[in-house]
């Protein structure tokens, strides 16, 4: 639960109703037992921000609603919403243009027209990983009044090695199968019903057995070291076959233990 301490803005009154702070710089007027929030200051262009589940004055209220345009032409770079939201107003965050970065709560709030963007965008961080030994998903941020559940994802250039969800999105390495390293420029289309289609580039960087560090030899699992080809063993260094611990000595097989030789 994420909580915050406000404090009374002085001479600022909405709708007839003081108008209180909280550390981040975002307003809220507050009623008996619940709170709304309704603008922001410029300090919090260029930041995230965290819409809390509760804020205090010394009495607790549960943040329920954002009203109308409260952070409309806002420059904020993401926002994180409470599971107690209820409802975003219409305009809240429109055009949201620099919003990149969205963390919905499990409340499933009503949104109002327009709140967010007026067209819809996504966008991939770029990533390097090690399939041979990470399980790592690269998931696109959304820029749209509709969540995941409207839209479906395809993608062009995926590595057969990888897998893809049309549903969330996510880009996937299972851990245990070894790929060829190299670096890899996908294409990824996000199709909406409401938005139409939209795409977006992520590159993904892979690395081969050759290339793991010492740690990371030592974080291997029994599984992901009976993953390992014969071509994979023979390019390991001195340094990295001095770096597996007794205990994952037993994980090797027989076939793999040959190709050493």
């Amino acid at each position: 639960m994420v909580n915050y301490t406000v404090t009374k803005v002085a001479g600022s009154f909405i709708q007839g109703n003081p108008v209180y702070s909280d550390e981040q710089g975002v307003y809220y007027i507050l009623s008996t037992s619940t709170a709304s929030v309704v603008g922001y200051i410029s300090s919090t262009d260029g930041k995230s921000i965290v819409i809390p589940d509760n804020v205090n004055d010394g009495s607790t209220y549960t943040v329920t609603t954002i009203l109308d345009s409260a952070f409309k032409n806002s420059k904020i770079t993401g926002v994180t919403f409470s599971e107690n939201l209820q409802s975003i107003g219409a305009n809240a965050f429109y055009p949201a243009d620099n919003l990149v970065d969205i963390v919905w709560g499990a409340s499933n709030p009503v949104i109002g027209a327009n709140a967010f963007n007026s067209y819809f965008k996504f966008s991939y961080k770029n990533a390097s990983f090690a399939p041979s030994i990470e399980s790592i998903s690269i998931s696109p941020s959304i820029r749209s009044q509709y969540g995941l559940n409207r839209t479906i994802f395809s993608v062009i250039g995926l590595p057969a090695e990888l897998s893809f969800s049309r549903v969330t999105g996510k880009i996937s390495s299972n851990g245990k199968v070894p790929v060829t390293g190299g670096t890899y420029t996908l294409n990824v289309t996000a199709s909406s019903s409401i938005y139409g289609k939209v795409s977006t580039t992520v590159s993904i960087t892979m690395k081969v057995v050759s290339e793991l560090t010492p740690a990371q030899i030592q974080a291997l699992t029994k599984e992901q070291i009976q993953a390992f080809t014969t071509v994979e063993i023979q390019t390991l260094t001195k340094e990295q076959i001095q770096a597996f611990t007794i205990e994952q000595i037993p994980a090797f097989t027989r076939q793999q233990i040959q190709a050493f030789n």
